[in-house]
């Protein structure tokens, strides 16, 4: 059985996409915001702040088109939403980490912003497994 495209797809794709652009244009235009905070728990990573939250801010661009092409490529629209969903879903519980275990003191709004999002990345990504058979691509 082929899994069809439903509003709850459409609804959380263009809402993971509004809120991964939202979060991900501060960090790539380097608002002082977005610097300080990723200056705050870089170091605790052992990661330089600067490289790391524009490579955050990249990834979070990317999985944000990645939804796109999922609500617009019909033919593998299961595959490519699993994917969206499932990278959504491991960005939001190492944001949380990074929350809980590297920053000084955790930011409620971001906190709260990422427990939603990996529920419904984590209720996606079981809608959308197991994958079809025509659904994933044949590479001969």
């Amino acid at each position: 059985m082929k899994h069809k495209t439903t509003a709850l797809d459409w609804i959380f794709s263009l809402l993971s996409v509004a809120m991964l652009i939202l979060f991900a244009l501060p960090k790539v235009l380097g608002v002082e915001r977005s610097v300080k905070g990723f200056q705050d728990f870089a170091p605790a990573l052992g990661l330089p702040a600067k490289p790391f939250m524009l490579f955050t801010g990249y990834a979070e661009l990317a999985i944000a088109a990645l939804f796109v092409v999922a609500l617009a490529w019909k033919q593998r629209h299961s595959l490519v939403t699993f994917g969206a969903n499932a990278m959504l879903l491991a960005t939001m519980v190492t944001g949380l980490f990074i929350e809980f275990f590297a920053r000084t003191e955790p930011k409620n709004l971001l906190v709260g912003v990422a427990i939603v999002f990996t529920v419904f990345a984590a209720i996606q990504v079981k809608r959308h497994w197991p994958l079809e058979a025509d659904t994933i691509p044949n590479p001969a």
